[in-house]
């Protein structure tokens, strides 16, 4: 999982956004501290500085222990694959990247074929299985990393491989992340609902406060939201990339206008949230330092329902706006910047004087070995480089 947060001008974080389907950014995170390696080797680093590729590890024992629980025989080893729509998805960087330094299958619509179990063949085995065809190897899990929603998934020959896919998941011969559906958790319209959802289910209150949300598809909240468009933040539920996100007090009397008619012509696809005052951060421009609006996208690997089976990781994706924008997508024109995370060995003293740097987040639990690849100064250029539809990799994806 992915959540957006944000800190207002009183220093407190807030919640921006929830992330469930497939939250991007990971690759990026760890991209941008080689980068960092490579070409400033030489500036000060935090003590209790933690490094981000141990959310490799994370990625890899979720997956699976997902797979674990599928109905193959027990004792044989498990096999976890990312399922991709392939090289002319813009988020094939990312994609490569954690497949290889997770241990994954990087496998396409192609690579896999569906085999049942036949009745009369005289085998023990009961359970379908989703096979890599060129290795007939069985895979548990799948990390669905996929354009398309995953039923309307097909081959090369217009076969339906991701409806069979889910046929598998049924009968619980191969396990899905993230689930199929879960993206009715992910809408910007659900996001006002999570609070009580946390009551209810959990009995707890949020640690953290949500932006306040208002949903254009109630009629009083919708009376409000037209007479304030040019005071909030307005965006589609289903959107991403920063795509369609109205900023109320920046747009023209023009723009505020447009909105509001199409909020008024059709409310169920809109949200609206008050605007809140990002803080910044100290941007080189090429020439000099100046400040920039941030959000920074925390990820978490949930292995099962218990307290101790959900991990934040130790790397977090820092997104960085365009000059006078508050939009930090990179779709929009945004960056991203090395994320410093501190272990619980950090020295508040010895750390004092380096504040002013990256976004340090403290983390109370001790690192996994660390993973990762050679510094590669190409990594977040080739990241940011657009596609032929025109979004960058780390938007195209939540």
């Amino acid at each position: 999982m992915g959540f957006d947060l944000v800190r207002n001008e009183f220093g407190g974080w807030r919640v921006l956004e929830d992330n469930l389907r497939a939250p991007s950014g990971a690759a990026y995170a760890m991209a941008a501290r080689r980068l960092m390696d490579a070409t400033v080797p030489d500036l000060p680093r935090p003590g209790g500085l933690l490094d981000p590729h141990s959310a490799l590890v994370h990625l890899r024992e979720t997956l699976l222990a997902g797979g674990a629980a599928t109905l193959h025989e027990p004792g044989s080893s498990t096999t976890a694959a990312l399922l991709s729509s392939g090289p002319t998805s813009s988020a094939w960087f990312e994609h490569s990247r954690l497949a290889e330094g997770a241990g994954l299958l990087l496998v396409s619509a192609d690579d896999l074929e569906v085999v049942w179990p036949a009745e009369d063949s005289g085998s023990t085995a009961s359970v379908p299985s989703v096979i890599e065809k060129s290795t007939g190897t069985v895979i548990h899990a799948l990390y669905l990393r996929l354009d398309p929603e995953l039923i309307d998934l097909t081959d090369s020959q217009g076969q339906p491989i991701g409806a069979e896919i889910m046929r598998v998941a049924a009968e619980r011969g191969v396990f899905l992340a993230n689930a199929p559906g879960n993206g009715i958790a992910d809408d910007k319209a659900m996001y006002c609902n999570i609070p009580d959802l946390i009551a209810y289910y959990l009995n707890e209150r949020p640690l953290l406060e949500s932006v306040p949300t208002y949903r254009t598809s109630d009629e009083s909240e919708r009376r409000i939201v037209l007479e304030r468009v040019g005071e909030l933040v307005t965006k589609p539920v289903d959107g991403e990339g920063g795509r369609g996100v109205l900023i109320g007090p920046a747009a023209p009397a023009s723009q505020v206008a447009e909105r509001r008619s199409e909020i008024a012509a059709n409310p169920t696809i809109w949200v609206a949230q008050e605007l809140v005052a990002l803080s910044s951060l100290p941007t080189f421009d090429g020439v000099a330092l100046e400040p920039r609006h941030v959000d920074l996208r925390a990820f978490v690997y949930v292995r099962g329902t218990g307290p101790r089976d959900a991990t934040v990781a130790d790397l977090a994706l820092t997104r960085v706006a365009p000059l006078g924008s508050m939009v930090v997508n990179s779709s929009q024109g945004g960056g991203a910047k090395d994320t410093w995370i501190l272990g619980p060995d950090a020295s508040l003293e010895e750390n004092a004087l380096l504040r002013t740097g990256p976004i340090m987040v403290t983390r109370l639990t001790s690192p996994p070995p660390a993973l990762g690849d050679a510094a590669d100064p190409q990594d977040l250029q080739a990241a940011q480089e657009p596609t032929a539809d025109g979004a960058t990799p780390a938007e195209k994806e939540n």
